[in-house]
């Protein structure tokens, strides 16, 4: 006959639960190697379908109220104060192609700081997040429409899921180029 629980060493219940348990115990699951995704956010600019790396994107704006720079590029919207700081809003799509952006509802306002270049770009609509293996990625030498890409901040790299096309915009090639950095007309 066993010794009742209340008479039996506190330690030594334990130790026999512990016991029991193990010996039911269900191992765990095994853990799959994954290759880690790429995530990035995505937008339209135009037609075009563009992701930037999430670790690029300081945070979306609405379009915001501004002020105008006077003498400077047609592309450049103006200056909009951003909880305390000066942000300069750049049209994306007017710069990159000379077609200015409308303003409307789904207009949003990427804002990012690249080696100091502390900027909002104007997009046409913001898509959401999307995530993407890094075997989907693949080298891309022309746009949807089937035109190159040219001397543009594009990169050649890109994601291709179903017949989507989702082009990787280096944002650090953007912020790197004279012409962009000039603003004043």
């Amino acid at each position: 006959m066993s010794p009742s629980l209340s008479t039996r060493n506190p330690l030594a219940i334990l130790h026999d639960m512990d016991r029991r348990s193990r010996a039911h115990a269900v191992g765990m699951p095994r853990r799959e190697k994954r290759v880690a995704a790429w995530s990035g956010i995505a937008f339209r600019v135009g037609a075009d379908r563009l992701l930037i790396h999430a670790d690029d994107i300081l945070e979306i704006l609405t379009y915001p109220a501004l002020t105008r720079v006077p003498g400077t590029q047609p592309w450049v919207k103006g200056v909009a104060n951003v909880r305390g700081n000066l942000l300069p809003i750049m049209d994306l799509g007017g710069f990159l192609n000379g077609q200015r952006t409308p303003i409307n509802r789904t207009t949003r306002v990427l804002v990012s700081n690249q080696d100091g270049v502390y900027v909002g770009l104007v997009v046409d609509e913001v898509l959401g997040q999307r995530q993407f293996d890094h075997d989907e990625r693949q080298t891309l030498d022309s746009r949807d429409d089937g035109a190159p890409l040219g001397e543009t901040p594009f990169s050649a790299d890109g994601f291709r899921r179903g017949d989507e096309t989702w082009r990787i915009f280096q944002l650090k090639s953007l912020t790197s180029q004279p012409r962009f950095m000039q603003v004043a007309v």
